[in-house]
């Protein structure tokens, strides 16, 4: 049931306006008829400007609901419905904020004009959307109905995490796996899309709260807990690698290592995402396993090596030796811009709804617009610069005033070969790495129980990452890098 719009010249800048804003409302209503204003909570917002109608969770309001422009209204219920075209409408005797009329075929709301007055204005009745209303004006470029269908886990839910699931949000995806063991600080508030209201919160319980006030249809599942800690628990790893896609916006090494490895093992889709020091640029990975270079393939060799943006003190910390300063340990902390960070997080949800967009259209589902976009993005790895700095000091400085130079505020995609030597991705070189690892477990006990007399003997050039000779042949079947596009 829809709302029907109020009469053509019956409304102003005055008329408040009544929304409804529970998914479950009118199915409530439906249920429970009458006896459903017990579970009603009126909220007024700005002033007289609005009221949003709630449902009690737990017998009180959501907190999220709350904040300094927001009041609770008192409410009451008439078993009258007035004709349509009756604007002003006196009900002597009452004294509540706000009337409602309810039933299974109509709802209308007035408000009193003033607090010692009798009279109530009618007010513009507004209902919980449906999906195929809200995403009316995505169709044609996604099929909301085949992302619906979807589940995307998201490594890290920071400043860079949190822009993409909101985005992923508004797209449509039905389900998000949502992993991050921090909690919403201080230093976030100019950077995250959560707000002072969630200072002290799990940012895994303040994003799903979030997420699901931009999509009410949405399912959250928020683990609190650092992705590694999947290793030992069977039944969330199983639930994680269910995901269609997986989204990494972790800061730290250890981490993408981790989800590399889980990536592979699922044979799932990942998309990395990543900022330097003080955002002065950013880089995004698309691993497709198997098929393009792996994480450990790019990020642990030369230029792809550098290291991440510091954004808090405790990880400095953790990463600091014990005999430095927690004051020097403070200055290292160097973060970024939001609006540096942005341009990496919309090319991380681009690409996700993508890969997204390519499964449906492989298991059949309608073709999605967004799906041209096959045709341009063909590379893996894309770079994107912020400031002249760093290694993009050299840059003309007028480069981006023309189209036949570097320049900063662009994409620049590139095709990478898998690397021959990468323990993570090339099954030959694991199996070597294993048997290396037990070679050093047992010399290392050997030595504990001072019983070692010659030392381990480790294969001849095995590392753990990336082979840096330049003449190293890539895995077959694997191409030479592309030049840079742009």
């Amino acid at each position: 049931m829809a709302a029907a719009p109020p009469p053509r010249g019956l409304t102003n800048d005055k008329t408040a306006y009544v929304f409804f804003r529970d998914p479950a409302f009118l199915s409530s209503l439906q249920m429970r008829g009458d006896a459903i204003q017990e579970d009603i909570e009126v909220l007024a917002v700005d002033g007289r400007e609005a009221y949003h109608v709630v449902m009690k969770v737990g017998g009180d309001v959501p907190v999220t609901s709350l904040s300094k422009h927001v009041r609770r209204a008192t409410v009451g219920f008439v078993d009258e419905a007035r004709p349509c075209d009756e604007q002003n409408v006196s009900y002597p005797g009452r004294t509540e904020e706000l009337l409602v009329y309810l039933s299974e075929k109509k709802i209308e709301a007035f408000n009193r004009q003033s607090a010692d007055s009798e009279s109530y204005s009618r007010c513009v009745v507004l209902l919980q959307p449906t999906k195929s209303e809200l995403y009316s004006r995505s169709r044609g470029l996604l099929e909301v109905n085949a992302l619906a269908s979807r589940t995307v886990a998201v490594f890290g839910v920071g400043s860079g995490g949190g822009v993409v699931s909101c985005e992923l949000a508004r797209a449509g995806v039905g389900r998000l796996i949502l992993l991050d063991d921090d909690r919403f600080e201080l230093h976030n508030i100019v950077r995250h899309v959560c707000g002072l209201q969630d200072v002290g919160r799990k940012k895994v319980t303040a994003m799903k709260e979030l997420l699901e006030q931009i999509n009410p249809f949405i399912d959250i599942v928020p683990l609190e807990m650092d992705c590694k800690q999947l290793e030992h628990n069977d039944d969330l790893r199983n639930l994680v690698t269910s995901a269609d896609i997986f989204v990494c916006c972790t800061d730290n090494i250890p981490s993408r290592n981790y989800i590399n490895m889980l990536s592979l093992s699922s044979n799932t889709t990942v998309i990395y995402g990543r900022c330097g020091t003080r955002a002065f640029k950013g880089d995004v990975l698309r691993v497709r396993p198997f098929r393009s270079p792996c994480a450990l393939c790019v990020f642990s060799s030369g230029v792809m090596a550098d290291a991440d943006e510091v954004s808090d003190f405790r990880r400095a910390r953790a990463g600091a030796p014990a005999y430095v300063s927690d004051a020097d340990v403070n200055k290292s902390v160097q973060v970024g811009l939001s609006v540096d960070i942005l341009p990496v997080s919309v090319m991380v949800t681009k690409l996700s709804l993508l890969e997204l967009s390519n499964i449906c259209e492989e298991e059949g589902q309608a073709q999605c617009g967004i799906s041209s976009l096959n045709d341009d993005v063909t590379g893996s790895y894309f770079l994107w610069g912020n400031r002249r700095e760093e290694e993009f000091a050299s840059w003309p400085k007028d480069g981006f005033s023309r189209f036949d130079r570097v320049s900063i505020f662009r994409w620049y995609q590139s095709s990478l070969p898998r690397r021959a030597a990468c323990v993570a991705c090339n099954p030959e070189c694991s199996e070597l790495l294993k048997e290396a690892n037990q070679q050093l477990a047992d010399a290392t006990q050997r030595m504990q129980n001072c019983e070692i007399s010659e030392s381990c003997d480790i294969p001849e050039g095995m590392v753990i990452g990336i082979d840096e000779d330049p003449e190293e042949e890539s895995v077959s079947g694997a191409t030479e890098p592309s030049t840079v596009e742009e």
